[in-house]
Parts: C-alpha cells; sequence; structure tokens
C-alpha cells in the first residue's frame, strides 16, 4: 500500500506507468519495478514509490505525437521518459526499448525527519530562453497531501532546468565527475529562498549570479511551520505561480473547532532566471 508513515519505506502499489491505445484500451507499453510477479515491457529499479501525479506529456515539435513525458512519486523523485516513435514490438509484443528513461532528480533523500519530502503533482514545464541557450524549467512544490497538518517535513518550492529539449539525454540526472550520471539532489541547486538574486546590490549581487551560474535551478524553503504545496505549480508568460497551505496552531492543538488555515501564493520570473 502507499505508505502513510513518517518513516518513509517502499510502496506495494501505485509504482508503474502504462501507455495503452485510446480507442482499443490494448496496452502499448509499461514500465515498473521488477518484483518478480509483475510483467512490464521495461523494469526501473528506482521506481519504488507510488505515482499519484498525471503525467507531463510534451510533443516538443508540434507534430501532434508525445516525445517525451514528466513524472514525480511519493519518494521525492522526478522522471522522465523518452518515447522512441516508431519503435516495433519485440517477440513478447510488449515493446521493450519502446520508452527509455530514468530518475532527473532526488528532492528527498532522507528515509525520515525533515528531509522525507513527497510529490503528489507533475512539475509544470516551460520552454525558456537564455543567454546560454533554451532549457525547459520544471517547476514543482513538494508537500504531504495525505496528511496536511504535519509539522515535521520541511517542504520547497523547486525550479529544476532540463537542458535535453529535442531528444532523449544522454544520461539521466547529473553528469558527475567519472562520466557517471545520478539524480539531481537539493546540493545542486541554489538556495532562492532570501531572494539575493531579486534585492541584493553591488558585490553581493555578483555573488548571487555567479553561484546561481553554476547550479541546475533552484529551491525555496517553506518557512512556516507545516506550510507545504498541495496544489500544482502553473507558469504563465515567464512567471511561474505556486500556492501553500499553512495549518494553523489552533488546528495542531487538537482542539475540536472550525477549521481554519492560511494560504500563500509565490510569483517567481522564470525568463530572467531569477525566483
Amino acid at each position: 500500500m502507499p505508505h502513510q508513515s513518517l518513516v518513509r519505506a517502499d510502496d506495494s502499489i501505485g509504482r508503474a506507468i502504462y501507455i495503452v491505445n485510446a480507442l482499443t484500451g490494448d496496452l502499448i507499453w509499461s514500465g515498473g519495478i521488477n518484483n518478480g510477479t509483475v510483467v512490464h515491457s521495461d523494469y526501473f529499479a528506482d521506481m519504488k514509490h507510488s505515482i499519484p501525479s498525471d503525467l507531463r506529456v510534451i510533443d516538443i515539435n508540434g507534430d501532434g505525437i508525445a516525445d517525451f513525458f514528466y513524472a514525480s512519486d511519493t519518494g521525492g523523485q522526478i522522471w522522465r521518459f523518452d518515447i522512441n516513435n516508431g519503435h516495433a514490438p519485440g517477440d513478447d509484443d510488449l515493446y521493450s526499448g519502446l520508452v527509455t528513461g530514468g530518475v532527473m532528480a532526488n528532492l528527498s533523500l532522507a528515509l525520515s525527519g525533515a528531509n522525507n519530502r513527497r510529490l503528489f503533482y507533475e512539475p509544470d514545464a516551460s520552454l525558456v530562453g537564455s543567454g546560454s541557450g533554451q532549457f525547459i524549467a520544471l517547476a514543482i512544490g513538494s508537500g504531504w497531501r495525505a496528511h496536511p497538518l504535519d509539522e515535521v517535513v520541511e517542504d520547497r518550492l523547486y525550479m529544476i532546468r532540463d537542458s535535453a529539449i529535442y531528444g532523449p539525454p544522454l544520461g539521466y540526472g547529473k553528469l558527475r565527475s567519472g562520466g557517471s550520471y545520478t539524480p539531481i539532489t537539493e546540493s545542486d541547486l541554489y538556495d532562492a529562498t532570501d531572494n539575493d538574486l531579486g534585492q541584493a546590490t553591488g558585490e553581493d549581487l555578483t555573488t548571487a549570479r555567479n553561484l546561481f551560474a553554476t547550479k541546475d535551478g533552484w529551491y525555496i524553503k517553506l518557512e512556516n511551520a507545516g506550510e507545504k504545496s498541495l496544489a500544482h505549480a502553473t507558469t504563465f508568460q515567464g512567471q511561474t505561480f505556486f500556492t501553500t497551505y499553512e495549518p494553523t496552531a489552533s488546528l495542531l492543538d487538537g482542539s475540536i473547532q472550525s477549521i481554519r488555515s492560511t494560504q500563500h501564493r509565490y510569483r517567481t520570473t522564470m525568463i530572467r532566471q531569477t525566483p
């Protein structure tokens, strides 16, 4: 079952992705973990957590055919899957190799405590141009939707850059020294909580810009007690909007009364790459 504890463990259901023929319902492709019982077209060792989100499907060249898609899971992982359109089925008719994919980012390396972040919505994806070229900006907020009153987990708002636009990446995640790819983590992102890129001046602004240029995106800490993202991020005209939920102290003391809470809205600017 999907895990409900503050200490995260592997889920037993909801951890697979299926592509079916919309007209006939015939299975075209599926991907999941190899548990020895369920047969999939392709297996992914890191698909240990349920995927409650929709899929963010991208047709990058506008030809009416899906090219790749993103998903997120309750383990704090963001996935990218690339579709090899025109790929024929193998002898097993399972279309093995039709889809390749992997974990782009792991935003919850901890199994418990403050960093045990969960993702319940698919990332918002927008094509952004900058002085160094184009990239896809993936915006997403973390939050334990099943337990909105939780105060233990310290949630975040994220933007992650994906530079593989018009074809599959060479590897999923970040290229490390030695030539291997591993998922992007929070240490690879710029801490934009203090908004130095938007408010600093002089040498402080130069330092912030130089540091930001070395990172693969940014994050903003949600610093109010229990504040979390419980909705999709939305990008419009170069600005990305997040909403968050903050339980009030009266909700957390166990008393019986009308439910009250505080909602927050955040607006970030993507075109200038500054939150």
